[in-house]
């Protein structure tokens, strides 16, 4: 399983033009496209898991994580985003599968950061990707 938190900010980069409008065209172009991200991502390893199995309730250390995460966190103002994965390995229960289970626990984790002292407002995004873009492919 992985669980991938980003936090995104707009940023403008420096630019160095020959002209005023030159350089107001290209601050324009920066501030349009250009998105700085710094993140923050955390896996499962062998025996330590981050939830549950098959559910979305954090484990005790996931619990632990998410509170140091929120803790440094909250010296920043930017919007954040939370993304949730899990394994390579298919996992359904009914109509609740990989798409449901990784939606879940990035609520969860959403919610641990809240609880943990993050602003609400601030979370702009909460996916999950099932079994996409899996961080140890199999």
């Amino acid at each position: 399983m992985l669980l991938e938190l980003r936090t995104e900010n707009l940023a403008l980069q420096p630019v160095v033009a020959d002209d005023h409008q030159q350089r107001h065209r290209r601050q324009q172009e920066e501030q349009e496209h250009v998105t700085e991200r710094e993140g923050v991502e955390v896996f499962d390893v062998a025996g330590k898991p981050l939830f549950e199995r098959a559910t979305d309730r954090p484990t005790k250390l996931m619990v632990q994580l998410l509170e140091m995460v929120a803790e440094v966190a909250t010296l920043a103002t930017n919007d954040m985003a939370v993304k949730g994965h899990t394994d390579g390995r298919p996992f359904t229960r009914g109509d609740y599968g990989n798409w449901e289970l990784s939606a879940d626990r990035a609520h969860a984790v959403r919610r641990g950061l809240v609880k943990g002292g993050i602003a609400p407002d601030r979370m702009q995004r909460v996916t999950g990707r099932a079994d996409r873009e899996l961080a140890h492919p199999d």
